[in-house]
């Protein structure tokens, strides 16, 4: 019976020690820094079972009591990390009581892996330590990696080592891989290895509301990619309805976005919650109202969705709608009547955020004809319906004009690109891309998307004039600007690459060329062909420009949104300092000096916005500033403490006095297009390109 109590005192003190090593916050999933301490820990408490074992085997006269004092002092003596237990196996297995044990019992087994699955809210433990019995005239004992199915001895040996590093490593490793085996599953709608992942006969244990990168977990690709099927599996196996990601977003916020009404109606089914908020207070109601998805609009009204809370930016999901038949839901069901009844100081009504956010070219709209403005719907326009006055620009695959739409007297840029050119180039594709991408995203930093149409060679897109033209061409004439100008321009780029982000896009183009200054001295983003819908997983494509690609674009180890706050850093910068941090003229030198070099700190610059380039310019992505809480991290830094987001985004924060350019136009230039009319029925017809 003394190797029993002995188990029992084994028992009590592997549970004794898993509470110390809890109340210690040495909880490996949530603290990783402190994983190596906590294997230690494991290892040196493995060490102390098989000595225990071996002092009541060998010895029943020790009592229980003597047995805990043996124990302190081998815990307080296992200090050296390279300690090692030598058991004589033969030696021991030879002794007379163990021998009549064994032949009483048949088989003593002591499971650790089973006792670490029952306490998996704590840790997981990949080995076990059993004694059993091969034969009647065969003993051993064993140490099995259950990750391999492998058994770790040397029967014919004497001595037992434990490697201190190995095995742990390969089940960390092993782990990982099947909680992203379990996220592509669930994004590729893959259901037959969703079942086995989840099986209980699975020989790993699979955390099903684990999170991956950007803290998404399994619920919310199945849910970014619509796949009904695999979130009923998911939610049939206890995956959390109201998990969130590093935005606070939960599958339901995915899902309004998206616009995926199925998916919904099965998270609200499941326990979802309607009315959990992301970081900036916006409610799933308010990101299906943003992005005009109707019919999801009317199933949250329907299931106790609050259509007056107001998120950070004080707007509640009216105001924030575009879509007019959104807009009129509302209206319908009486609640914009009840929202305008109640009279607060300070709350903005919609025309002030039509205003503030869809910037019409000649920004000097009434406020009547903004309270009309909406998403403009598809419609049969063609290069006939406007005015050329000027070329803009001329480029490889096309040319851009200055613009006026017939009966209308504001002023557009008129870019037009050839078919054939785009089609050798390869690049279509990118240009679908920003198309795509500038129908749904909508900021007050981010170049509006008026029309886009065809013919039968050209592609047009009809997008807001900017006269100011763009930073690059500033800094041509002025040279580096001064840190007040550039922060003014931060601030508003900040904004456009955070509205982005909440669309679930990578820029990955952030250089000054790409920034152009409207009428009024505001920076507006631009050109969007490298964007990239990210859906939280990392992208590995290699795309950008020499002077501002980042570490991990040129390691192909994978980028995400990471990226662009590196990006952000070099386009600051470049602002202060007239050039990037790491350029030379010679290609190898200037990938070298990316990868490698530390950035020289700039001249006349405050030590906030040297600390926040430091950080923004950090070539480990997972430690770079933005990598946890995307711009927030950013709004928190000292260099933009005293910065009334508020007004930023109103366009109220005073910017830079615009150069604006004096076109030399013609007023009486005839521009004749090689077709006038749209073509929809050609072999060349771009599908889903007309806006």
């Amino acid at each position: 019976m003394m190797y029993i109590e002995f188990l029992e005192l084994l028992f009590w003190l592997f549970s004794h020690s898993l509470i110390l090593l809890k109340q210690d916050r040495w909880k490996i999933k949530a603290f990783k820094s402190q994983k190596r301490e906590m294997k230690f820990v494991l290892e040196q408490l493995l060490l102390v079972v098989i000595l225990v074992n071996w002092i009541g085997l060998v010895n029943q006269s020790v009592k229980k009591q003597d047995s805990l004092e043996i124990i302190s002092k081998l815990l307080d003596d296992q200090v050296n990390p390279q300690l090692q237990i030598i058991l004589n196996l033969k030696e021991l297995c030879l002794l007379p009581k163990i021998r009549k044990i064994i032949k009483e019992r048949g088989s003593i087994k002591f499971d650790w892996y089973t006792f670490a699955l029952q306490n998996k809210q704590l840790f997981e433990i990949p080995l076990i330590l059993q004694l059993k019995i091969m034969d009647q005239k065969q003993e051993e004992i064993t140490i099995k990696d259950l990750d391999q199915g492998q058994i770790i001895y040397n029967v014919e040996s004497s001595i037992i080592k434990l490697n201190k590093s190995q095995h742990w490593d390969l089940y960390w490793q092993q782990l990982f891989e099947t909680h992203k085996l379990l996220c592509t599953a669930s994004q590729e709608n893959d259901l037959e290895q969703l079942q086995i992942l989840l099986s209980p006969k699975y020989p790993l244990p699979v955390d099903i509301n684990m999170k991956m990168e950007e803290q998404w977990s399994c619920l919310h690709f199945a849910a970014m990619e619509g796949h009904i099927e695999s979130c009923r599996l998911l939610l049939e196996h206890q995956a959390k309805p109201d998990i969130t990601n590093v935005l606070q977003r939960t599958p339901l916020h995915i899902a309004a976005i998206k616009g995926n009404l199925e998916i919904c109606k099965l998270l609200i089914q499941y326990g979802a919650s309607v009315n959990l908020f992301d970081y900036q207070y916006n409610s799933p109601l308010h990101l299906a109202s943003q992005h005009g998805n109707k019919e999801i609009v009317e199933f949250l009204l329907d299931n106790g969705a609050d259509c007056n809370v107001r998120n950070h930016f004080n707007f509640n999901a009216y105001d924030i709608s575009f879509d007019q038949q959104t807009q009129e839901l509302f209206e319908k069901r009486n609640l914009y009547q009840d929202y305008q009844k109640k009279s607060f100081r300070g709350i903005h009504n919609r025309n002030d955020h039509i205003k503030n956010l869809l910037k019409l070219s000649d920004r000097q709209s009434t406020q009547t004809s903004q309270a009309k403005v909406s998403r403009i719907e598809i419609q049969q326009v063609g290069p006939q319906d406007f005015s050329v006055l000027c070329q803009l620009g001329k480029g490889s695959f096309g040319q851009v004009y200055l613009v006026q739409k017939k009966g209308n007297t504001n002023y557009y840029a008129m870019k037009i690109l050839v078919k054939k050119k785009l089609q050798a180039a390869g690049i279509v594709r990118y240009i679908q891309t920003e198309r795509k991408i500038l129908t749904y995203v909508t900021s007050p930093f981010i170049v509006k998307l008026h029309y886009a149409f065809q013919t039968e060679n050209k592609l047009y897109m009809i997008l807001d004039y900017c006269p100011g033209g763009d930073l690059e061409q500033l800094m041509i004439e002025r040279g580096k600007l001064p840190e007040k100008a550039a922060k003014a321009y931060a601030c508003e780029i900040l904004l456009a690459l955070e509205t982005l982000h909440q669309n679930c896009i990578v820029y990955r183009d952030l250089k000054p060329s790409n920034v152009v200054i409207d009428k009024d001295g505001h920076a507006l983003l631009t050109d969007f062909g490298l964007a990239k819908e990210l859906n939280a997983q990392r992208t590995t494509s290699f795309c950008g420009s020499y002077a501002y690609l980042a570490p991990e674009m040129l390691n192909k180890s994978g980028h995400g949104y990471p990226l662009d706050w590196y990006l952000f850093g070099v386009f600051i910068y470049e602002l202060v300092q007239g050039k990037p941090p790491f350029y030379e003229r010679d290609r190898n030198a200037l990938y070298k000096n990316i990868k490698f070099s530390e950035p020289i700190r700039p001249d006349n610059i405050s030590d906030e916005l040297w600390d926040l380039l430091r950080k923004l310019l950090e070539k480990n992505q997972s430690q770079r500033l933005g990598s946890k809480e995307d711009s927030e991290d950013l709004k928190k830094h000292d260099w933009f403490k005293n910065v009334n987001w508020e007004q930023v985004i109103q366009r109220k924060q005073p910017v830079p006095k615009a150069s604006l350019r004096t076109e030399n136009c013609d007023l009486g230039l005839k521009v004749t297009f090689s077709e006038q009319a749209q073509h929809h029925e050609r072999s060349n017809f771009i599908h889903d390109w007309d806006y």
